[in-house]
């Protein structure tokens, strides 16, 4: 009976497996797309931005503080216990923000009451080791020269990150006159309203990797609250408009600005037809801008196309099915775009009309205790709903609309919308006015109709983390062969009906068998900055993969390297009783760099991240930085910089892995591991090790290999003297690609001894070549040093040679270190280097 059971189990899996890979019957949501259930938030989310670990940090005004949402599984659905609370100091509300190209959200002005803003910088920072995201601290990353409300952040090619306009108050008038203020008391006391709010001109550019900000002070004039800027391809800041805001602008919100970073200067380029609305940059050099208002109260349909690709070029496009302000403009996997939400009347925050007594004449009223004594707050009979249901889909490749679902809560004014990694959009927020009844803490997701074509969507099997620019990639799914397209999609950063972060960048591609793709990445950072995108794959039915998570990096480097040296990085405490990897203690790591010449040496360092065995994945490879170093020059890499560079804050409790050196020259390398006893807290106490390894050159661009041993054999003579015989052996092999022509080794033998004594090395002339063959050529005389070279002939390709010969050391009265370095040279067919060096160390006692 239990085995008839058992077979009826596994016929059951048999059948539910292969019912799931039914395709799914075409419905109307393949044409309309479909919204979710509302889905209850802790918050409203006014700014949201996306994580490259997968999560969403979102915040409010100051009396909510910033969340972490997690949008893995069903967490959509559990609602507030995917949350995590992550608080920040400032009232961040109405700030700009962005990401660093290492996925870093930085974050800059704020909300001190309406007009006035933040001069604070804070970084939002993911623990590489504690697997969690946190604040920097008041004061640790340099506010900005301007307190800024509505600022707009834009990521440039180099990394940098451009701050532009905001707003705050100054003294108009009286004896404070140009001063910051509050009010209208801290002008002149006897006047009013000189207080006022004044738009920031000048721009101000945050470097990475000083944590500065500095003024392009020759810029003054000043653009509207959160300008829709955009890195066009010649990667300079184009400003395609903003919404209406305060008076007082230079550049009206109509008006196209083209800003020179370099030179600190501005170009005015075309008017738009109507200010305000959304926009986004739907392909490189295109963007879509949308709504907006006319010359009234009302809302308009119109949208436009701005080509940046040459001479900026304006035209219309189709209109809109509804008229809408204070929408979302969202740029989906396939590259369509998606408006969301809006109102219909201008400067209207409120979802219903209320007036006292509900008539349109009434005062406008939010409750009853807004109205005189038995006077209720009713809707009106007219206008009672002004904000638009609807969602619209727009094609760029026949400019029309069409309608798609209607949501079920109104988002308006402070309403956010992201494509997520799944082809979904989450649409949020709306709200936080003085209305209460119109505050949104809740979302709905919205899938498009390309999720209900009924063909199954491919899946990306394997994905490089990071992906360079000029290099080509690879990527791995079963359903290669049904892949037409592949899009990248940078992460959001949206609040006030504009992503202050994401592009959208089509890939080409080749397939490579049945199972994988060769991809070629973006032209160059100002097609796509850098930092964190989704790569999707596109089905033939334009289904998309759930997007993979990469960073876009320069082009590597070290790629063209020479030589590359690669040291066990161990920094922090273990102090896991049960840790069997390493013994609890504290431990250290420097590594040393010295360029013995002769001329200059440049070079890359990175750090190669290992995790821990149970997690079965390879660690993220984080770049350092460029380095030159002139003839006996040195420098360090330890622990406290390692920390500073990359793991923010300094928190991560272990940090291993391997800090990579790739040179255009041979360096010397040496690597210094610390290690400490710890207290019951956790911090070191008494040294208990100090060990001082020689890091191994690698030659790079072939793989012609040479290792090196040394075996000494010290005969004392007397009291005083001592003869060692030194046997060295060298081995050469040829890995491929190409055959080694012309092999030579060039070999030194150099001797250093206390100073208490003396010494002499020298080479015996006849050294045993297996197979036979070769000579050895130029032998120096006996000294503190002996060098001598070996012509080999060629070594073809699996070949390998070896070489030993016997060096002679006479020593008085000393304790000796004995240094031999040998490096192989060769010739490719086209004669292209090939080399490779070892060094080796014998100490006589």
């Amino acid at each position: 009976m239990k085995a008839a059971a058992s077979r009826a189990l596994r016929l059951a899996l048999v059948l539910s497996c292969a019912l799931s890979l039914v395709p799914r019957p075409v419905s109307a949501n393949s044409i309309t797309g479909a919204w979710s259930d509302i889905l209850d938030w802790p918050i409203v989310a006014i700014h949201m931005v996306q994580l490259h670990t997968g999560e969403i940090l979102i915040w409010s005004s100051k009396n909510e503080e910033p969340h972490v949402l997690y949008p893995a599984g069903n967490c959509f659905e559990l609602g507030n216990g995917c949350f995590t609370i992550k608080p920040n100091p400032v009232n961040i509300f109405c700030a700009g923000h962005t990401q660093l190209d290492d996925g870093t959200v930085i974050v800059n002005g704020g909300h001190v009451r309406n007009n006035v803003g933040e001069a604070e910088t804070f970084l939002f920072e993911y623990d590489k080791n504690a697997y969690e995201w946190n604040w920097t601290s008041v004061g640790e990353i340099e506010d900005t020269d301007f307190a800024r409300w509505y600022p707009t952040l834009t990521t440039l090619p180099d990394g940098r990150v451009l701050n532009v306009s905001g707003s705050q108050k100054r003294c108009n008038s009286g004896p404070n006159l140009g001063n910051l203020c509050m009010s209208h008391e801290d002008c002149d006391p006897a006047a009013t309203e000189n207080c006022t709010a004044v738009l920031v001109g000048i721009p101000e550019l945050y470097d990475p990797a000083t944590r500065m900000w500095e003024q392009l002070s020759l810029i003054t004039d000043s653009v509207q609250f959160y300008p829709f800027n955009f890195v066009d391809p010649n990667g300079d800041l184009f400003f395609a408009g903003a919404d209406k805001g305060v008076s007082g602008f230079d550049i009206p919100p109509t008006q196209s600005v083209t800003y020179d970073v370099a030179n600190e200067s501005l170009t005015l380029g075309n008017v738009s037809l109507h200010d305000g609305g959304s926009a986004a940059m739907y392909r490189p050099g295109r963007i879509l801008k949308t709504g907006g208002t006319d010359a009234g109260a009302a809302a308009i349909a119109d949208a436009e196309i701005i080509n940046l690709n040459g001479a900026a070029v304006w035209q219309s496009t189709d209109p809109m099915n509804v008229p809408r302000r204070r929408h979302n403009l969202t740029v989906l996997a396939d590259g369509t775009v998606l408006a969301t939400g809006g109102t219909r009347v201008s400067n209207r925050e409120r979802d219903i009309d209320r007036s006292c007594g509900g008539t349109n004449q009434g005062a406008l009223c939010c409750r009853d205790a807004d109205c005189p004594a038995n006077v209720t707050c009713q809707a009106n009979p007219s206008g009672a709903q002004q904000w638009v249901a609807e969602a619209e889909l727009w094609n760029p490749q026949t400019g029309n609309w069409t309608l798609m679902a209607s949501s079920q809560v109104p988002r308006m004014y402070h309403s956010t919308a992201m494509l997520l990694r799944d082809g979904r959009v989450v649409s949020a927020g709306g709200g936080r006015g003085g209305c209460a009844l119109n505050n949104h803490s809740n979302a709905e997701i919205f899938s498009p109709p390309y999720l209900f074509t009924g063909t199954p969507a491919p899946v990306i099997t394997q994905a490089p983390e990071t992906i360079f620019y000029g290099q080509a990639f690879e990527v791995e799914s079963p359903e290669a062969n049904d892949v037409n397209r592949v899009n990248l999609v940078r992460l959001a950063a949206v609040t006030h009906s504009f992503d202050q972060n994401r592009r959208f960048v089509p890939l080409t591609f080749s397939h490579q068998g049945d199972t994988k793709l060769a991809v070629n990445p973006p032209a160059g950072p100002n097609i796509a900055p850098p930092g964190y995108y989704m790569l999707f794959l596109l089905s033939s039915e334009g289904v998309p993969s759930v997007a993979r998570f990469v960073r876009i990096l320069p082009a590597d480097p070290g790629a063209d390297a020479s030589y590359e040296y690669s040291a066990k990085i161990v920094c922090g405490a273990q102090t896991l009783q049960e840790e069997v990897r390493l013994a609890p203690g504290h431990y250290s790591t420097t590594v040393n760099i010295h360029n013995p010449g002769p001329g200059s040496a440049r070079f890359f360092k990175k750090l190669a991240l290992t995790y821990p065995p149970g997690e079965q994945k390879a660690g993220e490879v984080l770049p350092i930085g460029e380095h030159v170093l002139g003839y006996d020059e040195a420098l360090q890499s330890d622990c406290p910089d390692l920390r500073r560079r990359l793991i923010p804050g300094g928190t991560a409790p272990l940090i291993e892995g391997f800090l990579v050196i790739q040179s255009d020259q041979s360096l010397d390398v040496t690597a210094v591991y610390t290690t400490a006893a710890i207290d019951g807290s956790g911090n070191p106490t008494t040294h208990t090790s100090v060990d001082i390894e020689q890091v191994k050159e690698r030659a790079r661009g072939s793989d012609l290999r040479v290792t090196k041993s040394v075996e000494p054999f010290p005969f004392p003579l007397n009291d005083n003297f001592t003869l060692v015989l030194l046997l060295y052996t060298i081995d050469v092999d040829n890995g491929g690609p190409e055959n080694a022509l012309n092999l030579r080794i060039a070999d030194e033998v150099t001797l250093e001894v206390a100073p208490t004594g003396a010494g002499i090395v020298g080479v015996l002339d006849q050294p045993i070549i297996l197979p036979p063959g070769g000579q050895i050529l130029n032998i120096t005389p006996p000294g503190l040093s002996v060098s001598f070279d070996l012509e080999l002939g060629d070594l073809a390709v699996g070949d390998s040679l070896q070489v030993r010969f016997w060096a002679l050391a006479y020593l008085y009265r000393a304790n000796a270190l004995v240094r031999n370095v040998a490096t192989a040279e060769a010739d490719g067919p086209d004669l292209t280097p090939m080399n490779s060096t070892a060094k080796v160390e014998a100490v006589i006692p």
